[in-house]
């Protein structure tokens, strides 16, 4: 590099490297060599630990079990309303049909037959799909 008067000046290089650690845990709850760093500048941060992991894990289940009874009342009153929906329509066939109107009485009443027996058979169906994959396709073989 030039300088003013004519000379030349050496410019020095310098080399700097930099090391990054990083841990990562899955678990709530840090490794134990983790555990005694945090216990150094917080004493009572093992329990905390602790606490916060058992918090979490009943806040989990808690949730887990309001899913599944909100899950069962639905299925419940699904099946209710499609009772009462069915049992509507085939009166209403029979009605019909003790009306003098015996072509579109025996129509509806099939039709809520045919459409129970389609519910029937696609449950039982998504069933034993569901139980073949949970099962590793054994139960379809055996059901069968």
């Amino acid at each position: 590099m030039p300088t003013p008067a004519g000379g030349h000046v050496m410019a020095a290089r310098h080399e700097q490297s930099v090391s990054v650690e990083q841990s990562v845990w899955t678990s709530p709850i840090p490794p134990a060599h983790a555990l005694a760093e945090y216990q150094a500048l917080i004493p009572d941060a093992p329990e905390r630990f602790l606490r916060l992991a058992e918090q979490q894990s009943a806040h989990r289940r808690s949730m887990e079990a309001k899913v599944v009874t909100s899950n069962i009342w639905r299925d419940h009153m699904g099946q209710v309303f499609a009772f009462l929906l069915a049992a509507g329509a085939m009166g209403g066939g029979f009605w019909m049909m003790h009306e003098g109107r015996s072509a579109e009485g025996l129509t509806t009443f099939l039709s809520a037959v045919a459409g129970l027996a389609a519910v029937f058979v696609t449950a039982r169906r998504r069933q034993a799909r569901e139980l073949a994959a949970k099962s590793g396709g054994d139960a379809l073989a055996r059901r069968r």
